[in-house]
């Protein structure tokens, strides 16, 4: 049975340390390879959720210094923000993966589930219990439904 896709475009914003970046682009492109792994090996053709990696960015795109969302991540790399100059923050930025993934038009309560897991999949943030502080790649992903040619989608008055 063929169940038909929607594309949902995923934006992972984070924020790290220029010298870092790097390393943040593999980790973005080792969740990529999880997506993959997970939707794409043999035992896919039998799922009914399954999804189809569209674009996946190479670069991250620099968004610089956005305001609350800079220092709410900034906060949870280092332990405080008030012995930190300006300086020191100066090294770090906020920094945006985008991907495109055509999921499946399930019912809107599985569609949300499918989602919210592609979400956590893409989040460049490992919790390490031995080490809780700092983080080094904090990170939120969201979602939005996009259209497949250009057109506004009918019914989409939600985001």
């Amino acid at each position: 049975m063929y169940i038909g896709t929607e594309p949902w475009c995923f934006f992972t914003e984070f924020v790290c340390a220029y010298n870092d970046l790097q390393q943040a682009k593999v980790r973005h492109m080792g969740a990529i390879d999880g997506v993959r792994h997970l939707y794409f090996t043999e035992d896919a053709d039998n799922r009914t959720e399954f999804s189809e990696i569209v674009l996946c960015s190479e670069q991250a795109l620099h968004q610089g210094h956005n305001q609350p969302f800079f220092d709410e991540m900034f906060s949870r790399i280092v332990d405080t923000n008030e012995d930190v100059s300006w300086d020191d923050k100066g090294a770090y930025a906020n920094f945006c993966f985008i991907t495109v993934i055509n999921i499946p038009a399930l019912n809107q309560y599985r569609k949300e589930k499918h989602i919210e897991k592609l979400a956590s999949m893409l989040a460049l943030e490992f919790e390490d219990p031995e080490d809780p502080k700092p983080v080094r790649f904090p990170s939120k992903t969201r979602a939005i439904r996009v259209s497949k040619d250009a057109r506004e989608i009918e019914g989409c008055s939600y985001q």
